[in-house]
Parts: structure tokens; sequence; C-alpha cells
């Protein structure tokens, strides 16, 4: 009984162990994935796309209030890559 109950809690420990460094390894990934998008921040640019259902009603003899459009309608945010021309 003593000898299952120490190899029960051998194996427990030996998968805890292996969860935990799986995680460390994940978690090293995407802090280095967050550094690598902030030290190249600077080359991208962001753009908002907005359909034509959210021009619905709009008379054109005034600016348009894109922060009205992002609250009643989708939008779609892409992260583009400058380019020299």
């Amino acid at each position: 009984m003593a000898f299952c109950l120490r190899q029960l809690l051998c194996n427990n420990y030996c998968r805890v162990q292996s969860v935990i460094t799986l995680e460390t390894v994940h978690y090293r990934q995407l802090e280095a994935q967050r550094r690598k998008e902030r030290t190249e921040a600077h080359l991208y640019m962001n753009v908002q796309v907005l359909l034509e259902d959210a021009f619905f009603g709009y008379q054109g003899n005034d600016l348009y209030d894109v922060d009205r459009a992002q609250t009643r309608y989708h939008h779609t945010l892409y992260n583009i890559l400058y380019t020299t021309l």
C-alpha cells in the first residue's frame, strides 16, 4: 500500500513538473513575441476599414464621426507593414 501511494505521488509530481515546464516555455515564447511586436511597432500602421453600412444616413455635408461608427457598426482593423515607395 505504501509503495503504491509513493508511486502515485511520484507520478503526480512528474506530471505537475512537466505541465509547469510546458507553461513556462509557452510564457517565454509569448513574452518574446510581445517584445518583438513592441520593438517593431513603428514599422506598422493600423488601417480601419468600415463597410458601406457604416455610412448609412450620412449626408456628406460635414465630417464623418468615426467614433460613432465604431460603436454602432462593425469595423475591421488591419495592421499593415509600411513599405517604401
